[in-house]
């Protein structure tokens, strides 16, 4: 019937979307927010610090356990070491002579190099016979940091 009447209907639709009345610009300036969009602002922003700050405390975790396990590590590699060098340094007294012998039965030695410092290893050694043949049994055990790390090596010569 009427020509321009879907034209009609185009204008309106395109005009009501597009513009904003007098009033809603004046409460846009006075500071007010749009219905649709009032009070997101801070419940997001309080959603994404307690998000950050979780994964901050994980990130913190991780890195404090992880340091103290290398800190464990370092101080049972030098226990470690402690006592495989003291067994060292006595089983040459021990093989000295033909059966093997147990000149001390205790020893002692405290370590004055920078890597196994604060470090004490007691040697201990027995003497045992098994049909006609002779054996020591070199035990040697090492405190290091306070007595944070020990290691027990021991050690059969014939």
């Amino acid at each position: 019937m009427y020509p321009d009447a879907g034209r009609l209907v185009q204008l309106v639709v395109v005009s009501t979307i597009g513009t904003r009345s007098a009033g809603q610009r004046a409460g846009q300036r006075a500071g007010r927010a749009w219905p649709a969009s009032q009070g997101m602002g801070l419940p997001m922003a309080l959603f994404i610090l307690l998000i950050l700050s979780m994964v901050g405390l994980a990130v913190q975790r991780i890195t404090s356990t992880t340091a103290q396990q290398y800190s464990q590590t370092v101080s049972a590699a030098r226990a470690y070491l402690a006592a495989y060098s003291g067994a060292q340094l006595v089983l040459p007294d021990a093989l000295s002579a033909s059966p093997c012998q147990c000149t001390l039965a205790r020893q002692k030695i405290e370590f004055g190099v920078s890597g196994l410092s604060g470090c004490q290893v007691t040697v201990e050694c027995s003497r045992f016979v098994v049909d006609t043949d002779t054996y020591c049994t070199l035990t040697s055990q090492s405190l290091c940091d306070g007595s944070n790390a020990s290691r027990t090596l021991e050690v059969r010569v014939k």
